[in-house]
């Protein structure tokens, strides 16, 4: 965790992805490859239980050892169980940076050819590799060392049997003897076996726990007689208001949201500039941990409100356009299919993409068949936004795969096709916030100025004006 807050909110939301997406990985592979070990069990047991009996009958002055020997595999098998389980999350741990980077090339794999990084990103990706082994080497050495302890056992109730036979000398004959002493070596591989396969179904059980405690973690919320249900058309006007509200991540995780105060009126258009502006719009889905003030939409606090009632009623549009490609273009306006021409025409044209590319087409066919560009595809998100009739909406960078004329064409739709609703807008080129009502400039999760884009561009040392010349 220390790693993961010594590096940018973006690559920390990374790590803890990668994080996850490991402790899944371990999980389910170890549940699922040891599964047909596991099965062997009952029979592993009871070929032991036999051999144990074989030599009480056949060495029965060495049965009184039996217990002591059963014993000590026993405090064994604790301790190497409790080892092996620490390794296993170490080996979680470890695994997260590794699959982070992963993440981060992918991401950015034409940057690292384009400057010819590749040999500096692999001999990274090497060093984090070879630190994600470490912890699984120590596993072997753990589970070198269970065998040579289990075998030294055995070795020791050999010794025992030979010393007995020879010295203190028994009614058994030598041949009774020779069985016991084959019986015991041969014992040796099915101790072995049992307590590998006990330690795994306890570690497998430890896996499925995680998973289970994982599904049914939640973000803490009120109890259902403390929720206040919202009521139908919520939100009606989309007020929004700030008061000293503080934010973050995760309930230790450091404040991304420092005491931000500001009230949006109904049918204004706000833009939010600067790095932190897309945990604002986070925290109005309740995807951040509230840890100061309060976030109210239309006078309900948000605080009160479930996760699901908060985010169906509110219309956003992300970054990345979001289309199904195998489903039908009025699926994807509505994923329930209800979208009717008039609807589908009307919020189209609005965006500019029926006399375009959809007027001669059918509603009814793929998307795939459109042929649409990033911007387009990302006006045809707009299109399903405000289908919703949504009071309030929310481009979380929106515009910043919109190519010259679809851009163009979203200003022009700012303008003219939000009047009856509120617009948060994150962006990250000021030059785009010049036509909204008002801008909100955050600087490390605190409010830096806030005001008409207009009057701001003119102040000399205003932080827009200063955003606005480095654009």
């Amino acid at each position: 965790m220390t790693y993961a807050k010594a590096v940018g909110p973006k690559f920390a939301g990374c790590f803890m992805m990668a994080l996850m997406l490991s402790a899944f990985c371990l999980n389910f592979s170890t549940r699922n490859i040891s599964h047909p070990s596991n099965a062997h069990i009952p029979a592993a047991f009871t070929s032991f239980l036999m051999q144990m009996i074989i030599i009480g009958v056949t060495a029965r002055i060495t049965a009184i050892f039996i217990p002591i020997c059963m014993a000590c595999v026993y405090i064994t098998q604790r301790l190497y169980l409790k080892t092996s389980r620490r390794l296993r999350l170490l080996e979680i741990e470890a695994k997260a940076p590794l699959l982070a980077y992963h993440i981060e090339t992918l991401s950015g794999l034409p940057t690292i050819r384009a400057f010819g990084f590749e040999q500096a990103a692999m001999k990274h990706t090497i060093g984090l590799l070879e630190a994600s082994q470490q912890p699984f080497y120590l596993l072997l050495c753990v589970q070198r060392w269970l065998g040579f302890v289990l075998d030294s056992i055995i070795a020791c109730l050999v010794i025992l049997i030979v010393v007995f036979a020879l010295k203190v000398g028994s009614s058994a004959s030598a041949g009774l003897t020779g069985a016991a002493l084959v019986t015991v070596i041969a014992c040796n591989q099915t101790l072995a076996n049992l307590v590998e396969s006990w330690t795994m179904i306890e570690t497998c059980l430890g896996a499925v726990q995680r998973i289970k405690e994982f599904s049914e973690q939640r973000p803490s919320q009120p109890e259902d007689d403390e929720r206040e249900v919202p009521f139908e058309g919520w939100p009606a006007q989309g007020c929004v208001e700030f008061n000293n509200y503080s934010g973050s991540y995760g309930s230790t995780s450091p404040l991304v949201l420092k005491n931000v105060s500001f009230t949006i009126r109904p049918g204004q258009k706000i833009a939010i500039c600067g790095r932190t502006g897309s945990s604002l719009a986070l925290s109005l889905f309740k995807l951040l941990h509230t840890r100061e003030g309060s976030l109210t939409i239309d006078g309900l606090h948000l605080a009160s409100l479930d996760e699901e009632t908060v985010r169906s009623r509110i219309a956003s549009v992300p970054q990345e356009p979001l289309l199904f490609k195998d489903l039908t273009v009025r699926q994807n306006l509505r994923l329930d299919g209800t979208t009717s021409d008039a609807e589908a025409k009307t919020v189209l044209e609005m965006v500019g993409l029926w006399d375009k590319a959809i007027q001669q087409r059918n509603l009814d066919e793929p998307m795939s068949g459109l042929g649409l560009s990033e911007g387009q595809s990302q006006l045809f998100c707009i299109a399903r936004a405000l289908l919703r009739q949504s009071k309030l909406i929310v481009f979380d960078e929106a515009t910043s795969s919109l190519d010259a004329e679809s851009n163009q064409q979203f200003q022009r739709l700012l303008k003219n096709g939000f009047h009856d609703r509120t617009v948060i807008a994150i962006e990250h080129n000021p030059k785009n916030v010049l036509d909204y009502d008002t801008v909100v400039v955050l600087h490390e999760g605190r409010i830096v100025e806030a005001g008409s884009p207009a009057e701001l561009a003119k102040v000399v040392d205003s932080a827009f004006r200063r955003l606005l010349l480095l654009s």
